[in-house]
């Protein structure tokens, strides 16, 4: 599996921090940490699953853009950034922020080698497209064009030396210049500032480019032969070509699904323009939050092998499946395996063998007074997880239960010096399987500290104050 997927498209919750927010049947008021750690996570996954000239398309909003961008960098390298796409997502402004209107998403690309990364054409260059010579804040150069490689469309005879000059463009024809049947019988000698070096423009003419000149004052044009392949720009907009916008997402939507449309689909034409620009027939194209099918759907009719990732079995069942079984491909289900020696969840801070270290060490309710202990697990991984991501106590996720319980429960931990027993306990286990790091706390703050940027050996003074 790893070094096979050519394209991947991410369109993660764009976590908009609202109380209870969700985006279509997604949680998304994840903290900034919260939404960092599930980003990372994933994206760790799809730079192992790439080949190495393959790519990644992670689609954000403004919100979580900063994020991204730094997520990206981290694992696959800011030498690999291949281009921040802009698209114009809607033709109805949204008007939710003070000072401006929200029209555009953005997604970010990223190659697993950009060294191996193909370019990303879309059509062919205009034939005859005329480029003018003359480029106004440049430096003047030389222009010497021979005998015949000039067409003029201002008549035939004899044009004198002199000022060619306009405003803003500083040109001057050195020598006479005589033209016949449409083309210059003599060389053609200019000064202005160009696009080009004399260099650059030696080796056009050598390699048979057109000029033309289309009147006084004279401003040479290359003619390009055109039908060369055109890279793609960064602007995707329905106002400058044929593309789709979320309204039209809305209308697919609802064509498929009548009584319930998926609420966040993004359109096909948007997934259509990627997976063309960035695969060829036969390619595997991965989408790890797959909601209600559109990139596998579109990966099916371009005929790309798709895999498609969805968290939630009931998107699944009433999105993606029949989606998909409406194309003839229903593809191969797999189930998680619940007895694999990983993490399960986003939210599960320890392994069941670090779980299995722990639990001896914490104290119990049997014989108190008062109610029985809350879960004890989840309690303390919620302790473990605001260690980890540097967060305050209210923000922790409600998956660990009531933030106050868990404030609590460190409290009593903390007095009883429990906590750093289990800290020394794991840290122990994590060195002795080749771990170079550890957190460190000061007051609030949360750091990492790797101990062999320090000049002293591992183990120098008092034990419990190890890191």
């Amino acid at each position: 599996m790893e070094g096979s997927v050519k394209l991947c498209y991410l369109d993660p919750p764009f976590n908009t921090l609202g109380a209870q927010s969700t985006r279509g049947h997604y949680r998304d008021h994840r903290t900034t940490p919260q939404w960092a750690d599930l980003m990372r996570e994933v994206l760790g996954s799809v730079h192992a699953l790439l080949r190495h000239d393959g790519s990644l398309w992670l689609h954000v909003d403004a919100n979580e853009l900063g994020t991204a961008r730094l997520l990206c960098e981290e694992i696959f390298g800011a030498d690999n950034s291949s281009g921040v796409i802009t698209w114009e997502r809607t033709r109805r402004p949204v008007f939710l922020h003070g000072q401006m209107s929200s029209v555009t998403d953005f997604i970010l690309v990223y190659a697993k080698d950009r060294s191996k990364l193909r370019p990303f054409t879309d059509g062919a260059t205009e034939r005859s497209k005329r480029t003018p010579l003359a480029h106004r804040g440049n430096r003047a150069v030389e222009l010497a064009f021979p005998p015949g490689t000039v067409k003029f469309n201002c008549g035939d005879g004899t044009y004198s030396a002199g000022d060619h000059s306009s405003p803003g463009i500083d040109a001057h024809l050195l020598k006479d210049v005589a033209v016949a049947a449409g083309r210059n019988v003599t060389w053609l000698h200019l000064t202005m500032p160009s696009r080009y070096s004399a260099a650059k423009l030696n080796q056009m003419i050598s390699d048979g480019a057109d000029f033309i000149v289309p009147k006084v004052p004279f401003r040479p044009s290359y003619i390009a032969p055109g039908g060369n392949p055109k890279l793609v720009t960064n602007l995707w907009s329905w106002q400058l070509e044929s593309m789709e916008t979320n309204e039209d997402a809305a209308r697919q939507q609802k064509e498929l699904h009548p009584d319930l449309p998926f609420p966040s689909a993004k359109p096909e034409g948007l997934l259509r323009k990627i997976i063309t620009l960035a695969s060829e027939p036969d390619d595997v194209i991965l989408d790890c939050f797959a909601g209600s099918g559109t990139t596998a759907a579109v990966a099916e009719k371009l005929g790309r092998r798709w895999i498609a990732i969805e968290e939630s079995p009931r998107t699944m069942n009433s999105y993606l499946r029949p989606r998909m079984a409406g194309l003839g491909s229903i593809g191969q289900i797999v189930e998680p395996v619940p007895d694999k020696p990983v993490v399960a969840s986003h939210f599960q801070v320890f392994t069941d063998d670090q779980w299995g270290l722990v639990e001896p060490l914490l104290p119990n309710s049997d014989g108190r007074r008062g109610r029985p202990f809350r879960n004890q697990r989840q309690v303390v991984e919620g302790i473990a997880y605001r260690y980890r991501h540097g967060i305050a106590w209210r923000d922790l996720p409600e998956q660990f239960g009531p933030w106050q319980t868990a404030w609590k429960r460190h409290r009593v931990l903390a007095a009883d010096g429990i906590w750093d027993r289990i800290q020394n306990l794991l840290q122990a286990e994590a060195y002795a399987a080749g771990a170079t790091g550890c957190p460190v706390f000061v007051d609030s703050t949360f750091n990492r500290s790797h101990f062999q940027g320090s000049n002293l050996p591992f183990g120098t003074g008092n034990p419990a104050n190890d890191i």
